[in-house]
């Protein structure tokens, strides 16, 4: 349940962030929004990395694996965002 809470915050931030940069009128806006709302998700995939693994949860080893590959997953993809879009806007990667 609270990986499901995590997964719904993450997609709620992805939505966010589309639309932060669908109103913002210049490409360095742009690329802010999308770093920091990057940042704010990955951040959040970390649980998928951190918490799956603990003793408290007592999760089965394959629900373990599953959710280590998703938050591999989603750090790749951030870390492929925020350096594409340092690429393309000239955005700094801090927020």
């Amino acid at each position: 349940m609270l990986l499901l809470t995590i997964a719904t915050v993450i997609i709620l931030m992805v939505i966010a962030t589309i639309i932060r940069v669908k109103i913002a009128s210049d490409i360095s806006i742009c690329g802010k929004a999308i770093i920091q709302g990057t940042w704010f998700w990955m951040s959040f995939s970390l649980s998928y990395l951190i918490m799956t693994g603990s003793p408290y949860f007592e999760m089965p080893t394959i629900g373990v694996l599953v959710n280590i590959i998703i938050g591999i997953v989603i750090l790749a993809i951030g870390i492929y965002t925020l350096l594409k879009t340092k690429n393309e806007t000239s955005a700094m990667l801090s927020i």
